[in-house]
């Protein structure tokens, strides 16, 4: 399993069973975690960025960010089955 999925189970800790039994049978809940992953790291080089979009970039991917997550968790990662 990639990355993503990985650090989906770091972020919901809880629900690593879960998680595992989708990204093994799921390439879209797999996208979906690299998606997660890729926000997240984006949303830190832009914090250590001195460029004059920088605040609006991490508000972009702070607002992504936060909407993967009020999916209620992954909770809502079962529909994906």
């Amino acid at each position: 399993m990639g990355n993503g999925v990985g650090f989906v189970k770091r972020a919901f800790e809880k629900r690593d069973k879960v998680i595992d039994e989708l990204a093994a049978r799921n390439e879209g809940f797999r996208d979906l975690c690299d998606d997660f992953e890729i926000a997240n790291n984006e949303e830190e080089r832009w914090r250590q960025s001195t460029a004059p979009e920088r605040d609006e970039r991490i508000a972009e991917y702070k607002e992504l960010i936060e909407a993967t997550r009020s999916m209620r968790a992954v909770n809502d990662f079962r529909s994906f089955a």
